[in-house]
């Protein structure tokens, strides 16, 4: 016989609120997606208003020196406002590490609201609905994508960078959020080579059992492929003349750069979230706000429904609240993360790749004093421009290799070694991978060959022989 009973159970659990998550949200918008989403919603909201120039510049000026006004105080004690002023409820919020320098001008850039490889994939995934830990796994292999849609780092290297974020956890689940990110559109999105990518969208064509076998052989031989070596491939595949070159055909219809598409053209620039520049002698960072309008809430509006009960008009002031404190919240964080990275990494503002530091998102986390996530979604989809060039923020994060003395060395560090090497090299004797290993072992630095050989490959740099018949 069932009996009943009341148990009690004390736990913990983290929630995000409300307005937490909007800060989060905001917090991971490039300047051009937060340009589209301020301007949204100024549209929707109509506690939201937009500032002049000339009206932002007497605003700051009636902050500073003007006391508040009777109506000002009691708007700012009203119950859900009482920790932000109304007065300071605005966009006007510029930090930097030292004086003010001008902004790029960027007015001839092209219409950015066109769909992001990311945006596309995320659409199709509801990431919003997934569990916490299989929503992480998806954005960071789709962030890890690259422009023509392929997983160019290991999986191996990935599992690792996501643990130092979230804490230890099986690789499987990577592999899992994998699959679930290669049945996405477009076909053949997710692999680890071209070879992957046409043998995922070959899954995908309604062939029969034999000729989907021949199309499977000549996507391991793709080389054969490429020298139109068809004998061989006849050979290997087992099967006719007229068979193959059926197979061939297919084959060569499939599309080799899948997310090709949805790359930008070069006619779109990219817009820097942070630009740093030289100031006697300092370097000076400064969030780029130029792109952005400057936004307040609307007082006269605010103060009009102050005691009603217009729920629909209240929410939308809470909203307005959300969005104006996340905007300052995102950029003080921008800024310190900025400073962080800048501080690390002067040798390379000064010197270049062959100079970068080692640096990992948790010492970075660690140093701020917030969360691993939180480093994250600062620097997700995000710019800095630098005397130097204008690199993604993720760029001044690479992993480390550390020699018998217990140095470290950044991976990004080694590659322009590897390239200063080959520039230097006698084009009539170019350097092996071998001697490339010894080279950089003579320097101190203590890397495999077949590490060298791929660091090579990633920089775009033929092999030994290949690089003799090209000089």
């Amino acid at each position: 016989m069932l009996k009943q009973s009341i148990n009690i159970k004390l736990g913990t659990q983290l929630k995000l609120t409300p307005q937490l998550k909007h800060s989060l949200r905001i917090l991971q918008l490039s300047v051009m997606d937060l340009q589209g989403e301020l301007q949204q919603q100024l549209e929707s909201n109509v506690m939201l208003e937009r500032v002049n120039a000339d009206e932002s510049d007497a605003l700051i000026s009636e902050n500073t020196d003007a006391p508040a006004t009777e109506n000002e105080t009691e708007l700012a004690s009203e119950d859900h406002w009482d920790d932000v002023p109304t007065s300071e409820l605005d966009t006007n919020y510029t930090k930097s590490s030292g004086k003010s320098s001008d902004l790029p001008e960027m007015r001839d850039f092209a219409d950015h609201r066109q769909e992001t490889l990311n945006q596309h994939l995320a659409s199709q995934i509801d990431l919003e609905r997934l569990p916490e830990h299989e929503r992480i796994c998806l954005e960071y292999l789709i962030d890890a994508l690259d422009s023509d849609g392929f997983l160019i780092e290991p999986l191996n290297e990935l599992h690792e960078q996501l643990q130092s974020l979230i804490g230890p956890f099986p690789k499987k689940d990577l592999s899992q959020a994998l699959s679930v990110l290669q049945d996405c559109d477009p076909a053949g999105i997710a692999a680890r080579d071209l070879s992957e990518s046409l043998q995922i969208q070959l899954r995908r064509l309604d062939l029969d059992k034999e000729y989907r076998g021949i199309c499977h052989g000549i996507t391991q031989h793709l080389d054969l492929l490429a020298k139109n070596n068809t004998r061989a491939l006849r050979r290997l595949c087992r099967t006719s003349e007229q068979k193959l070159n059926k197979a061939v055909e297919i084959v060569r219809n499939l599309n080799p750069r899948p997310g090709a598409r949805f790359a930008q053209t070069e006619n779109i620039h990219v817009v820097p979230d942070v630009v740093v520049k030289r100031h006697l002698g300092q370097w000076v960072i400064e969030v780029n706000q130029s792109w952005l309008p400057n936004i307040r809430v609307n007082k006269h509006y605010a103060k009009c429904i102050r005691g009603r009960g217009n729920d629909d008009l209240k929410q939308q002031l809470q909203e307005a609240r959300w969005l104006l404190q996340g905007l300052a919240m995102r950029g003080e964080t921008l800024i310190k993360v900025s400073q962080a990275i800048v501080s690390r990494q002067s040798e390379f503002l000064e010197h270049g790749e062959i100079a970068m530091q080692p640096m990992m998102m948790r010492e970075l986390a660690k140093l701020l004093s917030v969360h691993e996530s939180t480093i994250s979604r600062v620097v997700a989809n995000k710019y800095m421009q630098t005397p130097r060039g204008t690199y993604p923020l993720r760029f001044f994060f690479s992993s480390q290799i550390t020699n018998d003395a217990g140095e470290a060395h950044s991976a990004t560090a080694i590659k322009g070694m590897i390239e200063k090497l080959i520039n230097a090299e006698n084009p009539g004797k170019p350097l092996s991978d071998n001697k490339l290993t010894q080279l950089l072992k003579e320097d101190g630095i203590q890397v495999a060959r077949r590490t060298v050989a791929k660091y090579r490959e990633a920089l775009g740099l033929g092999s030994s022989s290949e690089r003799r018949s090209s000089k």
